[in-house]
Order: C-alpha cells, then sequence, then structure tokens
C-alpha cells in the first residue's frame, strides 16, 4: 500500500499544479499592488499587512509541495535506472522528499528574504 501510495506521488502530473500556482500568484500580485498603492496608516493597511504575511507563508507551503513533488520524481527516475526494480521507484519517492526537505531547510531564511524583498 505504501509502495503504490509513493509511487503515484512520484509521477503526478503538474498540470494542476501550475494552473493554481498561476492562480495564487495572480492574487498575491494583486494584493501586493494594493498593499504598495494604500496609505501606510489605519486599518486597512494593517489588513493588507496581515494579508501578505499569510500569502507568503500559503506561497512558501505551496511551493514546498511542488518542490518536493519533482525531487520525489526525479530521484524515482534516477533510482529506476541505477537500480532497476520493483522498489526503485518508491525508494526514489522517499529520497527525493527527503532531498528536498533538507534542501528545503537549508534554503529558507533566503527564500524568506527574497518574498519580503519584492
Amino acid at each position: 500500500m505504501l509502495k503504490s501510495f509513493l509511487v503515484s506521488y512520484a509521477s503526478l502530473p503538474l498540470r494542476h499544479h501550475f494552473v493554481v500556482s498561476l492562480i495564487l500568484l495572480t492574487v498575491m500580485g494583486s494584493l501586493k499592488l494594493l498593499l504598495v498603492n494604500s496609505a501606510p496608516d489605519g486599518i486597512w493597511w494593517q489588513a493588507l499587512s496581515t494579508i501578505n504575511l499569510f500569502m507568503v507563508i500559503t506561497a512558501l507551503m505551496y511551493g514546498a509541495i511542488i518542490f518536493s513533488q519533482i525531487m520525489a520524481s526525479a530521484c524515482a527516475l534516477v533510482m529506476q535506472v541505477l537500480m532497476p526494480g520493483e522498489n526503485a521507484i518508491a525508494a526514489g519517492a522517499v529520497l527525493g522528499v527527503i532531498l528536498s526537505a533538507v534542501l528545503i531547510l537549508l534554503m529558507a531564511p533566503y527564500l524568506l528574504d527574497l518574498i519580503w524583498r519584492l
């Protein structure tokens, strides 16, 4: 059961994630535009700042999911080439998710700094 889940996780299509990411980036861009054009005082500024923080956290979480899926797929393909067998795809997916978690941990401070500067 775990093996079939990992195989299906490694082979999910990216079209759905592309559409959702495009919608998310459009919403984030419009909120950022509202934040820049509003006055820096009053309740609307505070509300937009809170929404901006929420959108940054949402973008980071969704980006981590996409990055994890891409790394799982890539590592599953590499493991299938290196060690052909029935467990190669599942092992590659696990290694890809672990590798993506380590890379996200190392890149998080730089990504947060980059997002806040935009």
